[in-house]
C-alpha cells in the first residue's frame, strides 16, 4: 500500500510535468494513459501518465529552452530582490512553448509608487535577462497584449495617467479605452511613460549583472527539471548566495 507521502510526492511529480495544461489536456492526457494501459492488459500506472504527458508537449530545441530558462531566472531572481510577492512556482514547460512564474501577492503589499516601480523592473528582468545573457531579446517578450512589455508598458502608462502618479499633473484621472491610441496621440505623454521604462530597465540590467551566478544555477535546475515548485524550489533558492538587492553596489 502506498504511504500517502509517497502518494503526495507522485501528484507533485505529475503536476510539474502537467504545468501550463488546460483541464481539456489533463482529461486528454488521463484518457490516454488508460488506453495505454489497457492495451498493455493491466491496471493505469504512473509511467503510462508520464509518457502521455510527454506526447501531449513535443520537446523544443535546446536553444529555446535555454533561452526561456535564462528570461524566467531573471524574472525569479529579480523578484527575490526586490520582495515583490511570494514565488510559488516557475516552469518553462507549458503546451504553447513558454514559461512563467507564479506569484502570490501578500495583502500586506500596497500599490504605492515605489511597489509600482518595482513591478516595471519585475516585467522587464526576464527580456533584460535575455540581453545581458544571449545578447538578444526574441519577439515573445512583446508582441502579444499579456506579453512583459505590454504589461510594463499598460502599468507606466496607467501610473502617468490615472494612479495619481504622473510626473507633471499627478491630480489628474485620464481613462484610457485604447493605450496605444494614447501613446500615439500624446506624445509627451508617450515620452514620460518610455521614460518610466527606461529607468526600470537600466535598474533591471545592474540585477542581472550583480547576479549571474544565481541565474545560473537557477537555469540549471530548469533545465533540468522544467518546473520548479514545493520543495524542490525550495532546494533550489537554498543553493543560492543572498541575492544582491536593487540599487546595490
Amino acid at each position: 500500500m502506498m504511504m500517502s507521502s509517497d502518494a503526495d510526492r507522485v501528484l507533485r511529480d505529475l503536476g510539474r510535468r502537467a504545468a501550463g495544461l488546460s483541464p481539456a489536456d489533463v482529461e486528454r492526457v488521463v484518457r490516454e494513459g488508460r488506453q495505454a494501459a489497457r492495451r498493455a492488459g493491466r491496471a493505469l500506472e504512473f509511467n503510462d501518465l508520464v509518457q502521455a504527458l510527454g506526447q501531449s508537449k513535443p520537446p523544443l530545441p535546446a536553444n529555446v529552452r535555454r533561452r526561456l530558462a535564462i528570461h524566467e531566472a531573471g524574472h525569479l531572481v529579480a523578484h527575490m530582490s526586490l520582495g515583490v510577492g511570494r514565488i510559488s512556482a516557475v516552469s518553462i514547460d507549458t503546451t504553447e512553448g513558454g514559461g512563467w512564474v507564479r506569484m502570490e501577492r501578500p495583502l500586506e503589499q500596497e500599490a504605492t509608487e515605489d511597489f509600482l516601480e518595482k513591478m516595471l523592473v519585475l516585467y522587464l528582468s526576464g527580456r533584460t535577462a535575455e540581453e545581458q545573457i544571449l545578447g538578444s531579446a526574441v519577439a515573445s517578450s512583446g508582441g502579444s497584449t499579456q506579453s512583459d512589455l505590454a504589461m510594463a508598458t499598460r502599468l507606466a502608462l496607467d501610473m502617468e495617467s490615472k494612479l495619481g502618479f504622473g510626473e507633471e499633473m499627478p491630480l489628474l484621472h485620464y481613462e484610457f479605452q485604447d493605450y496605444s491610441w494614447a501613446l500615439l496621440t500624446h506624445k509627451d505623454l508617450a515620452r514620460r511613460v518610455h521614460s518610466r521604462l527606461f529607468d526600470a530597465e537600466v535598474e533591471a540590467r545592474g540585477l542581472v549583472l550583480r547576479n549571474k551566478r544565481e541565474i545560473d544555477l537557477i537555469v540549471e535546475a530548469l533545465l533540468i527539471h522544467g518546473t520548479l515548485e514545493g520543495e524542490l524550489l525550495k532546494a533550489v533558492i537554498d543553493r543560492l548566495d543572498p541575492i544582491s538587492a536593487l540599487g546595490a553596489l
